[in-house]
């Protein structure tokens, strides 16, 4: 009806601006369009900021739940909150994926599958290279550009620590700033104070160079 189609639009719009690294206007808008649209899609959105405040919201993770979309994105919250606590999120990530499955749009899928890969990319760097292969086959499928850049990013990122060649990864016009930022990094332009914005995916980028001590292996020429 028409509250899901303005919910709808006034998460995108969140989405957005979590993706620029606008998180302070995006806790404000949030705000005011869950005011006027109170739904679970949107409560889910505006928990996702919350999260990267620092705060978990119960009250906004009550209502996300209650439909299918926002249960992904929810999930995903919590395991961002869980991993900066220095918990484990795994648990958290296989149920979101598990939810994602479900749904038509593979947007929640191809994040929780990108925060899996990210997490196990320290934990078990075997896993993480056997998901960031199938994260490319899955993003390459389906579209979604800027997914597809941080796939490409993470393989490089893992087959480099490897001691491999990556220059065919490498090769594309990054269209956010965490994506230019990292594949700056990675061909040896700097950029690593580039980095920001992209909401969860991007603080869990960030958090992960900093625990790794941010000694990078720079992609030969």
């Amino acid at each position: 009806g028409d509250l899901e189609a303005l919910a709808r639009f006034h998460s995108t719009r969140l989405r957005l601006l979590l993706e620029m690294g606008r998180l302070k206007e995006a806790l404000a808008e949030g705000e005011a369009a869950y005011r006027e649209a109170p739904h679970p899609w949107l409560a889910a959105a505006l928990l996702t900021a919350w999260t990267l405040r620092g705060r978990l919201r119960e009250d906004l993770l009550r209502e996300a739940v209650k439909h299918p979309d926002g249960k992904g994105l929810a999930l995903l919250a919590l395991a961002h909150h869980r991993f900066s606590r220095g918990e484990s999120p795994v648990g958290l990530l296989k149920e979101a994926l598990r939810e994602a499955r479900k749904l038509a749009n593979p947007y929640v899928y191809h994040l929780a599958l990108l925060s899996l890969a990210l997490y196990r990319w320290a934990q078990a760097p075997g896993k993480a290279q056997a998901l960031s292969q199938y994260l490319l086959y899955q993003t390459h499928r389906t579209g979604f550009a800027v997914h597809l850049e941080l796939a490409r990013l993470l393989r490089a990122q893992l087959l480099l620590e490897a001691g491999e060649r990556v220059d065919h990864l490498l090769g594309f016009t990054p269209s956010v700033p965490l994506t230019r930022g990292w594949r700056a990094a990675l061909v040896g332009e700097g950029g690593e104070e580039d980095l920001r914005g992209y909401g969860i995916l991007g603080r869990w980028v960030r958090q992960l160079w900093g625990s790794r001590g941010r000694v990078w292996t720079r992609s030969r020429p």
